[in-house]
């Protein structure tokens, strides 16, 4: 039985421990490669799914997108964490933005300055 497999069985189950473990193990003993890292954390969402915390799914799968903007089931993955925690209308905004590089290049300020005579 493969890593994902083992994973769902062990959720499904509802034995969120194995779950843990199994990906706890799983970076441990992996080669390099063997496992994508989107898979991995996939599997951490998935895990916080499980658990009822979808503020820590999103964080994952937010970071994961980050890293890997090219693995569509991750955007995937979040709408359906994002509408399982009722956040519908926060959905599109967020899978338009994430991913991209930021919109001020180099040198430009994101912030606006403070005034230089203003005191603090």
């Amino acid at each position: 039985m493969g890593f994902e497999a083992r994973l769902h069985a062990a959720l499904d189950g509802g034995d969120i421990r194995a779950a843990r473990q199994l990906v706890a193990e799983t970076e441990a003993e992996t080669t390099p490669g063997a496992i994508a890292p989107s898979t991995i954390a996939a599997a951490k969402a998935h895990i916080a799914v499980a658990d009822g915390d979808m503020h820590a799914a999103r964080a994952i799968l937010v970071m994961a997108i980050e890293a890997a903007p090219e693995v569509s089931y991750l955007r995937t993955l979040l709408t359906e964490v994002m509408l399982a925690s009722g956040r519908a209308t926060d959905v599109r905004p967020v899978l338009t933005h994430l991913g991209r590089a930021p919109s001020g290049g180099p040198g430009e300020a994101t912030t606006p300055e403070r005034p230089a005579d203003r005191k603090v």
